[in-house]
């Protein structure tokens, strides 16, 4: 309808006026500020891109999800949530944590922090030295390499982020020896980039 606010992803939008299709719209609801709902589309093809194509994502198996609290974070802690995954997540602050605990049920014992690598050890102990089915990672230096580690045997290790494949950063082989397949070596490689994801699904 004329007048009303709306959300979409298309190409060339730092302009007066953003033509797109359609479908690739959402009207915004009344109580959402312009500023979040312009973090939604991105945030939400991400995750469904890495969660529901990628690792294929099942109810019942585990998941590590970093900065939690992040638009990011939030899609895929509820897309987790949904499938009835054992969601774990890291945060960087109190009140952080408390947001995830408030806003989406999260246990306090499946909350660990990611301005250290402590999380890996806090995975390792809660798993009982198992690890997660899929790891959601957006982490970089030490922390990266943390995260890997916390990989389940035939695990799914997802990469969103450009600073470590830009980087050209190496990863030890040691979980390759929990028996994960070749095809989760080049997910890492395969990163998702903002236009690949907005020209296929939004």
């Amino acid at each position: 309808m004329k007048d009303d606010r709306v959300m979409l992803c298309t190409n060339d939008t730092i302009r007066s006026k953003a033509r797109c299709h359609y479908k690739s719209a959402i009207k915004i609801p009344e109580n959402l500020l312009l500023c979040d709902a312009a973090a939604l589309p991105g945030a939400a093809a991400t995750v469904y891109h890495a969660l529901r194509n990628i690792a294929r994502l099942q109810s019942g198996e585990s998941i590590s999800i970093h900065a939690g609290a992040s638009a990011t974070g939030r899609m895929a802690v509820q897309m987790a949530s949904g499938v009835v995954a054992t969601v774990y997540t890291t945060v960087g602050s109190k009140e952080k944590k408390a947001l995830v605990i408030e806003k989406y049920g999260i246990s306090n014992a499946h909350i660990f922090y990611s301005r250290n690598t402590s999380f890996a050890w806090g995975i390792e102990r809660i798993t009982n030295g198992r690890g997660v089915d899929v790891v959601l990672n957006s982490l970089a230096g030490d922390s990266l390499v943390a995260s890997w580690e916390c990989i389940a045997p035939f695990g799914s290790f997802i990469e969103i982020g450009k600073r470590n494949i830009c980087a050209n950063k190496y990863l030890p082989m040691y979980p390759s020896a929990k028996e994960i397949p070749p095809s989760v070596l080049s997910i890492l490689l395969n990163f998702i980039s903002a236009s690949t994801v907005r020209k296929k699904y939004l």
